[in-house]
């Protein structure tokens, strides 16, 4: 598959599988041929922070028919609920791939993003034409790893207060000069500074389904 096809979101949470799904949703839905790599550190795809809890007495806050991931179906997961199955169609096909590790570093060129992947204990190169930063609710932009990599390239600065990452109405991370980047991106809580309220799962499939059909008209025009 071209480079030009391969999207890579670092952050497994919430975020993370809700930009991921509405990639493949949008890409399916469009015939465009998509690849997309979701990283997590710990290896807990589709669970982050506020949902990978091992006590049965904590309980979500909001109603069931508002947790639908899909911004095209907001009943989705009421659905899902009654049927107690789910198609796994997109990780059959081969377009989706998850892996535990770390992304230490972002390089531009001419063609995207040259990022340097921890998984193992080994590092390696992972070439992509974009990257979806879905890193979770730092309560400051973290001191080391990809997001302090990006602010001293200059490739990104932080949000208003400090708080996560400063980026336009579509996601596009703006760089130090206030530019927005093409080649990084990113929703949910990184972007707290900007919108506060970043962390339920209505705000957050809004963000992915905008972010997923800038994504894939960007590759249709290559």
């Amino acid at each position: 598959m071209s480079r030009s096809h391969v999207i890579v979101v670092v952050g497994g949470g919430a975020s993370g599988t809700l930009a991921a799904v509405h990639l493949l949703h949008c890409a399916r839905a469009r015939g465009v041929p998509l690849h997309v790599v979701l990283i997590d550190r710990d290896g807990r795809h589709g669970l982050g922070q506020a949902y990978s809890t091992p006590d049965p007495h904590h309980l979500l806050n909001t109603r069931a028919e508002r947790m639908s991931a899909l911004e095209h179906d907001p009943h989705h997961f009421v659905k899902w609920t009654r049927s107690q199955g789910l198609n796994p169609a997109g990780a059959a096909a081969g377009r989706l791939r998850v892996l535990r590790g770390h992304v230490d570093g972002a390089t531009p060129d001419s063609a995207g993003l040259t990022l340097s992947v921890s998984t193992a204990g080994s590092s390696h190169d992972l070439r992509v034409a974009w990257l979806v930063n879905a890193t979770g609710p730092a309560f400051t932009v973290p001191g080391e790893g990809l997001l302090s990599r990006l602010l001293a390239d200059g490739l990104a600065r932080p949000g208003p207060l400090g708080l996560g990452l400063d980026a336009d109405g579509r996601g596009r991370v703006l760089d130090a000069a206030g530019r927005p980047d093409e080649r990084i991106v990113t929703l949910g809580p990184t972007l707290r500074g900007k919108l506060y309220e970043t962390t339920a799962i209505p705000e957050i499939r809004a963000q992915a389904a905008t972010l997923a059909a800038y994504l894939i008209e960007r590759i249709e025009r290559h």
